[in-house]
């Protein structure tokens, strides 16, 4: 057996065609991508404008193949081809104690780059084998950074309802439901 020839990058380019066929209106903005404990620090450095929003999702407790998981992802976005197995830097595989605190490191850095009505909305969820419940630690992270008043906190669903990586390899098992979060920025 030999797998058919796909050929990606007319994939890729018919994709993004269809994708940025009907752009919505241009509005100044600006995206960082990347670790946020480096981002926010480098931001900083150049004096950036105060972002109004900020949209993430970081990795869960307890996860310590973010990055390998990621690289593909990385890649497209003009990250390195090769991947990177190390652990090294990942706050996903702390202590509970340490990871939540982590995390408020960059809830409070996020505030400290944000304007005092910004928004910060996060997507979180839990590895099942922990038996965590990614709404209280993701609650108090936000808490610890006292920087951030939640708005909502709502069910985004199991990992299983949205396409999944995982189901290709008939890996997957049980999820927890994942959350999104809003929160609005405790002025300064």
């Amino acid at each position: 057996m030999h797998p058919a020839e796909v050929p990606v990058l007319d994939v890729v380019r018919r994709r993004a065609a269809f994708t940025l066929a009907d752009l919505p209106p241009k509005v100044d903005s600006y995206v960082e991508q990347g670790d946020s404990r480096e981002v926010l620090a480098r931001l900083k450095e150049k004096e950036k404008e105060p972002f109004d929003w900020v949209v993430t999702s970081p990795p869960y407790f307890g996860m310590r193949s973010y990055v390998p998981d990621q690289w593909l992802r990385n890649w497209f976005t003009g990250g390195s081809s090769e991947v990177e197995y190390s652990e090294n830097g990942q706050i996903g595989g702390k202590s509970e104690a340490e990871f939540i605190e982590a995390l408020a490191t960059v809830w409070r850095e996020a505030a400290g780059n944000c304007t005092d009505s910004a928004k910060l909305v996060i997507r979180f969820g839990s590895l099942p084998s922990l038996k965590k419940e990614p709404a209280a630690l993701i609650r108090e992270s936000l808490q610890m950074s006292e920087s951030w008043k939640i708005s909502t906190i709502k069910s985004a669903g199991s990992a299983p309802s949205g396409r999944r990586q995982a189901d290709q390899f008939s890996t997957t098992g049980r999820y927890v439901d994942e959350v999104d979060v809003w929160a609005q920025r405790v002025a300064s």
